[in-house]
């Protein structure tokens, strides 16, 4: 519980830290998702249903502090979205990788735009050393 706790606390901070940066983009509401890097520490580090609950507790506190039901909502959707294929590609993939589960979470939260990005166009790879191998770094 501890681990959660302290998880959902940094994912907090990096979601209060994201609201003081400007984005030039011309979207209401959209952020860079700082706090999505916390959930992905989480599920490397918890098991899913933990790093799950980590997730929903920092949607509930944040919309709490600074939301209302209807970002709440959103938020609720598009994390539990981007925490599926996070678990999928944690769980069939021989070799998940972090930047592979983070351009996955990106590409299912993109929902909300007219096209995809481009790094969601390309096959998902893992990187040419086995995983064994890549563990050692």
């Amino acid at each position: 519980m501890t681990r959660i706790a302290l998880l959902t606390a940094l994912s907090l901070i990096l979601f209060v830290l994201e609201g003081f940066l400007p984005l030039p983009l011309p979207v209401p509401g959209a952020k860079l998702g700082l706090a999505a890097i916390v959930t992905l520490i989480a599920l490397h580090l918890l098991p899913a249903r933990d790093a799950a609950l980590m997730l929903t507790l920092r949607i509930l506190v944040a919309s709490a502090l600074g939301g209302g039901l209807a970002p709440m909502l959103y938020s609720l959707a598009g994390g539990a979205a981007s925490f599926a294929a996070m678990v999928l590609l944690k769980k069939t993939r021989s070799c998940p990788s972090s930047a592979s589960a983070r351009r996955a979470a990106s590409c299912t939260t993109w929902h909300s735009f007219s096209s995809p990005p481009p790094s969601c166009r390309r096959p998902l790879s893992c990187p040419t050393l086995p995983c064994s191998a890549s563990s050692e770094y």
